[in-house]
């Protein structure tokens, strides 16, 4: 809690920015317990299925899996006066059960658009191993979410897999409205004065603009084998790392780090695209998703 204290003003604003320059309030469930803020960041994170974290700090008082949705919904009644505009939920669990119950209860808010489900946690039936890196447990996963609510289900692929096609594919055979790639890499750093690990948690997860070509490369693998809308992020930081994302094949991009480092990114990004388009010769971004192919 004391580095959710200390950096939560950053997150606040690079999530405000998100909401008001994009039209969409990201609506997140990770929570860093450490940030190193140099062109990359490395996120511990810790999941509670039932808990959705939003930076009012009143969620934080209340008692997790019986009162956080009755929080949340008045924290949507308020968000609904000043924002009107879809709101993404971005949701997680250590089991399947879990996953449906909180995409069953995030269908109960009108003001959510569409859910975002993050595979990439362990599975605690099963030795640890995370979601996201067996496609027969992504299938279990999608089919059981899908079971309990009527939005769209996005699908958030790890990207610490050796065969991203394959998970892609089976999140959409199981009935996934789209995939979103990468979540972050697994990395780690370590203190040398202390010698001792950077996060609590050892390894987190390690984003920013580092994994960026490793984030085009799987956008684009996949494009190649779903029909599927996908939503590319992994590093994003300019309107051309927009533009490049979109040539691999993502119909829509996400910008998560980079506003942790500068939280107008997003505002500076739409501004920049005009000019980008004008200087390649763009004159719809529709025109080319998949056009690197």
């Amino acid at each position: 809690m004391k580095q959710i204290r200390k950096y939560g003003f950053e997150i606040l604003l690079g999530i405000l920015g998100v909401a008001f320059f994009t039209g969409t309030l990201y609506i997140i469930l990770v929570m860093p317990e450490d940030l190193m803020v140099r062109g990359t960041i490395m996120f511990g994170l810790f999941f509670d299925a039932i808990a959705i974290y939003y930076v009012l700090r009143r969620l934080w008082r209340t008692k997790w899996r019986y009162r956080v949705m009755p929080a949340l919904q008045k924290v949507f009644e308020k968000l609904a006066k000043v924002f009107n505009k879809p709101v993404m939920a971005n949701v997680s669990g250590f089991s399947v059960e879990e996953y449906a119950y909180t995409c069953e209860k995030i269908n109960e808010c009108e003001q959510v658009g569409w859910i975002e489900v993050n595979v990439s946690c362990p599975n605690v039936h099963n030795g640890g191993m995370s979601f996201g890196t067996e496609p027969a447990a992504v299938e279990k996963v999608v089919k059981a979410v899908k079971a309990v609510t009527t939005k769209p289900i996005i699908i958030k692929l790890s990207p610490n897999v050796t065969d991203i096609v394959s998970i892609a594919k089976a999140a959409e055979s199981a009935g996934a409205d789209g995939i979103s790639l990468i979540n972050t890499l697994l990395g780690m750093r370590i203190d040398i004065k202390r010698r001792q690990p950077v996060i609590a948690n050892k390894m987190g997860g390690f984003s920013g603009s580092a994994i960026f070509p490793v984030a085009v490369r799987m956008v684009y693998q996949v494009y190649d084998a779903v029909n599927i809308p996908i939503v590319g992020m992994g590093g994003v930081s300019s309107a051309e790392d927009v533009i490049e994302m979109m040539l691999a094949g993502a119909s829509a991009v996400q910008v998560g780090a980079a506003n942790l480092v500068d939280p107008f990114v997003c505002r500076d990004i739409i501004n920049n695209l005009p000019k980008v388009m004008e200087k390649y010769g763009i004159t719809d971004l529709k025109e080319i998703i998949g056009g690197a192919h």
